[in-house]
């Protein structure tokens, strides 16, 4: 069975300060903006909230994990949240 990506709530993320909820629910998203927006940190988002790792970051850094936190995070840590279509459970991260 697959499931189709509806909803992407991510707190203090990386490059993202604060909660942000992106409706994913189309059958097409496009994701612009410049350089340091954080594109890429919501792409590392989806990974993480679907796996509970970022592939790409764990080759270079096993401790990788300490930094997906925003430097500004009140409380130092990040939360990704996703809601799928298609899935018995929705996966969600801290």
């Amino acid at each position: 069975m697959s499931g189709r990506l509806k909803t992407l709530i991510v707190e203090d993320f990386r490059s993202i300060r604060g909660t942000q909820r992106l409706s994913l629910d189309a059958p097409v998203v496009l994701i612009h903006g410049p350089n340091g927006t954080g594109k890429t940190s919501l792409l590392s988002a989806i990974e993480f909230g679907l796996t509970g790792a970022v592939a790409s970051f764990g080759r270079f850094d096993p401790g990788y994990l300490a930094h997906l936190p925003h430097k500004k995070s009140p409380a130092g840590k990040c939360r990704v949240s996703i809601e799928v279509d298609g899935l018995a459970t929705s996966p969600s991260y801290s």
